[in-house]
């Protein structure tokens, strides 16, 4: 989100749409261009901007040259421009080209080496600081050593960072038996992608027109051969692009960056539109998060009030979103990748540098098997990150909360198994941030990340040691079910953490701060408060109100006919013999029992095949206004039933308007009998 507002109450918000490109004209010899031939074109130029970018890179990826560049002063002292390859030319980093081209393909060569060495940049300091304060024992520093390595690190370096970095150093001295001398020892050249970065053009070489409100066209200068000897050997191709439905009439285009994969050209179309300003704090309604194993999402939503003193206020209503088919496939996937990689590895170390091997067959047949399984992972992960997100926020703007609060699981290292990590750790987690954080800013709310630890751990309504048990019902150890001795709460785990995130972050609005890179607001340190339980008042149904059904039968409505009564082709029930049904001749239509597996059939497998018939969700319907207001009576009552514990706040008996225990005090009815996307089902 940039910070050029479009009026008062709104902000100029930039994102990207991926479009594909099908076809283009060639205006030199009037030929039209087919998929491949464009396809074609496109490679031999992203070739020639990617030898510059190689050469480059060769050059000039070591820490002296990365941290001159880095720090952002030319040598005649005057601060570098914010283009890359402006930059570099500044400094006088350039590269020859064996054919003939024009300036701007150099111009796309030298952005891509800019944008790599900058981003190496912030790897440098974090490896340096790490090597300057190297602790005697890495996995236990002490408190000095922490406040060494603090001063040592650069701005905005995350506990993760320092975490992932330190092994990294560790594997490398443990391997070679000294520490790294910097970045370019302890790592290898970034590998160079052929991409068109257009914007470091100017109309000489690209020009996009917008010509309908879901079209545009875009004129580029391409090659007619792989290596052109003139200027003979390039003309203007016109392309056109068919915007998807996300880019509005009103947005603004912006020159889009190319790339060619398996023979397609796809086209990275960034674009600006106004969006609701968000604003930092001050905000009363919000939805906390909590990350499931099981359940991909829970939530939680709370409201501040504040009566002389903030106190928060939840209904205890949970909201569920659960991909466990489709999360249970991407692990599988995830798995069978990683078999594959390690069966790669070991064939590549047998096989040595030798010449012809008889192993080149078998690897050649599962390197393209590895790479598919890698794009049928990432298609599933997109798909499941995206549906989540739109889910969350359709949850926030139904029921009229501002602000999504997240839990950084950056902070916390996670210490439930070697196979539990492994599925913590490898989520979609991170793409479903960023289009949260796209979709919400889109619907004017602010989404902060809010520090994790003791989230699980403490009770939301008193404040104690909670104990986590497998159910309700099963009262042993385990992890589901948690349970304060103390204010008798019984809940689900993962909704009493999400019930804590809310409340962390509506208590702690004061101290959120956005990262002057990226822009994401976040909580460093945060102060919690006491979660009241209050009744909801439910919504008044019109006549015309339905129950909130399936939009696909997943069952038959009707029960089916007995036996006996079967006839005319009746299904009849179980798996008893037909009666008095005509089958063509050749044709047995008498009933094949079967016995179903005895072993565990995970839920969604009755649920059929498809993303959303693996995707349950909380309906996303209004659910009415709780709190005071919505009880009936001056907020002085609700003030009178709690009763100071400490520093907080617990509830008082049930019957004075606020209820303890883990009960839903809504029915899940909507105003229509359709959900508002497909993932948004009825449990």
């Amino acid at each position: 989100m940039t910070g050029q507002p479009g009026s008062a109450t709104s902000v100029a918000l930039t994102a990207t749409a991926s479009c594909a490109a099908f076809c283009g004209q060639d205006e030199l010899s009037s030929d039209v261009l087919g998929r491949a031939a464009l396809a074609e074109r496109l490679e031999w130029l992203a070739g020639i901007a990617a030898e510059v970018t190689r050469k480059l890179i060769l050059e000039h990826f070591n820490d002296a040259d990365i941290k001159r560049l880095g720090a952002g002063v030319g040598p005649d002292g005057r601060p570098l421009p914010a283009k890359g390859y402006a930059a570099m030319r500044r400094v006088g980093w350039t590269a020859p080209s064996e054919v003939h081209c024009s300036d701007r393909v150099h111009r796309m060569g030298e952005e891509a080496a800019a944008r790599l060495l900058r981003q190496a940049d912030h790897r440098r300091q974090m490896v340096a600081g790490i090597i300057a304060t190297w602790p005697q024992d890495p996995k236990l520093r002490t408190k000095q050593e922490w406040e060494s390595l603090e001063k040592a690190l650069p701005e905005g370096a995350t506990k993760a960072e320092v975490r992932n970095r330190s092994r990294q150093v560790a594997a490398f001295a443990a391997a070679h038996g000294h520490l790294p001398q910097g970045l370019e020892e302890l790592e290898d050249r970034p590998l160079v992608f052929p991409q068109l970065l257009l914007s470091a053009c100017d109309r000489q070489a690209v020009t996009l027109t917008r010509t309908t409100g879901s079209s545009a066209t875009l004129r580029v200068q391409l090659p007619t051969s792989r290596k052109p000897r003139s200027r003979q050997d390039w003309s203007w191709v016109s392309i056109p692009v068919r915007l998807p439905p996300t880019v509005p009439e009103s947005a603004e285009l912006h020159t889009p960056t190319l790339r060619v994969k398996a023979g397609r050209v796809l086209v990275d179309l960034p674009f600006t539109m106004e969006a609701p300003a968000i604003p930092r704090s001050g905000h009363q309604v919000g939805i906390g998060l909590d990350w499931g194993i099981n359940t991909f999402l829970v939530g939680a939503l709370a409201k501040l009030v504040d009566q002389g003193r903030p106190r928060v206020l939840t209904d205890g209503l949970p909201l569920r979103f659960d991909a466990g088919g489709a999360i249970a496939k991407w692990h599988r996937l995830r798995r069978e990748g990683e078999f594959l990689r390690g069966k790669i590895t070991h064939l590549e170390r047998l096989r040595g540098e030798w010449g012809p091997h008889p192993l080149d067959a078998k690897l050649a047949l599962l390197r393209p098997h590895h790479q598919d399984l890698l794009a049928r992972q990432r298609q599933l992960g997109h798909g499941i990150a995206w549906a989540a997100a739109r889910w969350a926020t359709d949850q926030a703007i139904c029921s009229g909360a501002t602000v999504i609060y997240v839990e950084d699981l950056a902070t916390l290292e996670p210490a439930l198994g070697r196979k539990v990590n492994a599925r913590v750790s490898a989520s979609v987690r991170g793409q479903f941030q960023d289009a949260l954080r796209h979709l919400s800013a889109k619907a004017g709310c602010a989404v902060v990340t809010v520090p994790a630890r003791g989230t699980s751990a403490i009770c939301p309504l008193c404040g104690r040691r909670l104990r986590h048990y497998t159910s309700p019902e099963r009262l042993r150890n385990g992890y589901h079910w948690a349970h304060c001795s103390h204010c008798q709460l019984s809940a689900d785990r993962d909704h009493a953490a999400a019930q804590r995130i809310c409340s962390r972050g509506l208590s702690s609005q004061l101290a959120v701060h956005q990262d002057r890179r990226t822009g994401h607001l976040a909580i460093y340190q945060a102060h919690d408060s006491r979660v009241a339980r209050c009744l909801r008042r439910r919504p008044r149904l019109s006549s015309t109100t339905k129950p909130h059904t399936h939009p696909v039968p997943l069952r038959r409505r009707v029960l089916s006919p007995p036996a006996a009564a079967a006839v005319n082709g009746q299904r009849p029930e179980g798996g008893s013999p037909q009666v008095g049904v005509t089958s063509a001749s050749g044709q047995d239509t008498r009933a094949q029992p079967y016995s179903t597996s005895p072993g565990h059939r995970p839920r969604w497998v009755s649920l059929g095949r498809g993303f959303h018939r693996n995707a349950q969700a909380t309906a996303v319907v209004p659910r009415g206004d709780f709190g005071h207001k919505a009880l009936g009576y001056p907020p002085l009552r609700v003030a009178e039933t709690l009763v100071a514990l400490g520093d907080g706040w617990s509830t008082s008996p049930p019957g004075a308007g606020l209820l303890a225990g883990n009960s839903s005090y809504d029915r899940r009815v909507g105003q229509d009998g359709a959900p508002s996307n497909l993932c948004d089902r009825p449990r």
